[in-house]
Order: C-alpha cells, then structure tokens, then sequence
C-alpha cells in the first residue's frame, strides 16, 4: 500500500482545521507534543526501559484479546508503536493494515487521525484498533478523530485510553473450582490525580470535559458501546469496545 503523508495525503472535505495549523502557529501547549514533534519522534524512543515493564506488555495482551474477541480478520491499527501488537495478529491469521503520523515507524500508511476518512476513502475495514492515541492531540480534535474512525470501520472498533488517576489498590485474582472457568475478579480503588504527562494533551477525567460520562456521551453519538472497562493488572488504562451504529 502506498505510503501518504502530510505533503501527498488527500485534503480535509470538511473544511475543519488541521491540528497543525493550530497548534504549530500558537504558544507552545502546556502538555502534548505537537503534530511535528509526535511525527518526529525516533524509533528508538518505542524500545527504551518503559515499553520493557510488565504493565505495558499487558497493555499490548489486552489489546491482542479484545481484537481476538471479535472474530475478524481486517484490522486497522492505528498508532503502531514498536510494532508488537500489529506482529502478533499477523502471525495470527489476521489481515493488519498500520497507521501512524511517525514515518519513522515505518507505517503502511502515514497519516493523521483527523485525515483518516480522506485517506481511507475507499477502503473500510471490520476492526480499527486505536490504542493510547487520541489523547496525543487536543481534546476539541477528539470527536473529529471518532467520527473519521466511524466513518472508516464496517463494524467494529477499539479504543483505549489513559486515565488521570493515582491507584490506590489494584487487586487481581482467579478461583479455580474443579470442573468451572476460572473465575476472574478485580478491586481497584483510586482517587483523581491533577498531573497528566508532558506528551499528553489530556487523559480520562483530567477535566470536566473528558470525564467518562462525557466521554461515554460523545461515543454514542457515533457507536453502541458493548463493553468498557479498566484493563486488568493495568487499571491506568481504559478501554471501550464500540459497534459502529447503522446510520454511519
């Protein structure tokens, strides 16, 4: 597939401005990168220690899980990191098409969110899988980037987000009675945290406007929710399972 990028992607039909245009001509943003920075970043940055931890190597099974859940084979994945989630389902069986801004990441296609439907438009694809992305580019931009995702999925999609918390307890744990599943359950308590990391713009109930409720409302406008729920073992993200509605 072709790669696309800033300078030979397809221009916006709805007239919106671009991320770029605003936030590159303005101040510098208290929190988050610019669409330059985030486009520039080098590949290295995706191996350093914090992509070797345990909790982020859950992040990556649990979205392989929720993916595999669904029982489809054309897969979108949206912000491609260093790669091990797009690998895995490949080596699965599953059809996986990458996206990202950062050409560095070598990407099938490169691209802004905020431009997918202009760049996708003729293709559509069963899942889009777009995990800790959205919160990279100003939240007036989020429900932009959920109607290009609706606009670019047959059926499903997958949206993972972090939240502005500090976790309290995080308790796991699974009873295995002899001839049942395993029964699974979690506790996790938490109280609400005012820093949100300098490479954010902003994250789950950082403010009045992206609580979960709010968040949940935007959603809907767009997609059925069936499921949306903490990851578990990594309570810091959170994740939606959306049905594209009809009238999309």
């Amino acid at each position: 597939m072709k790669k696309l990028n800033k300078k030979n992607s397809p221009s916006k039909s709805d007239g919106m401005m671009h991320p770029d245009q605003i936030v590159e001509q303005s101040e510098r943003p208290k929190s988050g990168r610019t669409t330059s920075e985030e486009a520039n970043l080098e590949k290295e940055r995706y191996y350093t220690e914090g992509y070797f931890s345990h909790a982020q190597f859950i992040s990556y099974s649990e979205q392989i899980r929720l993916v595999h859940s669904l029982d489809r084979k054309d897969v979108l994945e949206i912000g491609i990191g260093n790669g091990i989630v797009t690998d895995f389902l490949r080596k699965a069986g599953l059809n996986v098409t990458s996206f990202d801004i950062n050409q560095h990441l070598i990407p099938e296609v490169v691209g802004s969110v905020t431009d997918l439907n202009a760049i996708f438009q003729h293709r559509k694809f069963d899942i889009i899988l777009c995990a800790e992305v959205l919160e990279h580019i100003p939240f007036e931009y989020f429900e932009q980037a959920i109607a290009n995702i609706a606009g670019t999925t047959n059926e499903y999609a997958i949206i993972t987000l972090p939240r502005c918390q500090k976790i309290l307890i995080d308790i796991q744990f699974a009873i295995k009675i002899p001839k049942l599943p395993y029964f699974e359950k979690g506790l996790c308590l938490s109280i609400p945290n005012s820093n949100i990391p300098p490479n954010h713009y902003w994250e789950l109930d950082s403010s009045k406007e992206t609580k979960i409720k709010e968040i949940d409302t935007i959603l809907k406008r767009h997609f059925a929710i069936l499921d949306s729920s903490r990851f578990r073992f990594r309570s810091y993200h959170h994740y939606f399972i959306l049905k594209k509605l009809t009238a999309n």
